[in-house]
């Protein structure tokens, strides 16, 4: 019995070709500009799907997390103070999602709190 299953408009599974996403990650510090590029550059590349992270930092970030200092574009901050200047809003996430649509490209999330996953189902993305 061949496993397999329909993900957006691909079969995935036994036979068929790897499904592959590019992990965009937080590369985009936070600026849509740079997000759009690199969706641009994976388009390019050939790969199936952008993946970007989604964590609502103060719900996941402990105290001994968030207080570590690291040279940021941004100059030395903490890392509570640099995560939250890379996470996007909803409004950004919808230019994304319209920007991902307009390229036929699915965007994923992966989603690291509940608090994240509540935010990402005012999407329609197709996997989280």
């Amino acid at each position: 019995m061949a496993r397999e299953i329909k993900f957006g408009n691909r079969m995935v599974g036994d036979g068929h070709p790897a499904y592959i996403i590019a992990e965009i990650g937080i590369n985009h510090n936070g600026d849509l500009d740079i997000a759009r590029q690199i969706i641009d550059a994976a388009v390019h590349a050939g790969v199936d799907a952008v993946k970007f992270p989604e964590a609502h930092t103060r719900d996941c970030n402990s105290t001994c997390t968030a207080k570590p200092m690291r040279e940021t574009p941004w100059g030395y901050i903490t890392y509570l103070e640099y995560r939250l200047k890379v996470e996007f809003t909803a409004e950004q996430y919808r230019e994304i999602d319209v920007f991902c649509r307009k390229e036929m490209f699915p965007g994923l999330v992966s989603v690291w709190d509940e608090s994240a996953v509540d935010f990402m189902e005012n999407f329609d993305t197709p996997a989280l």
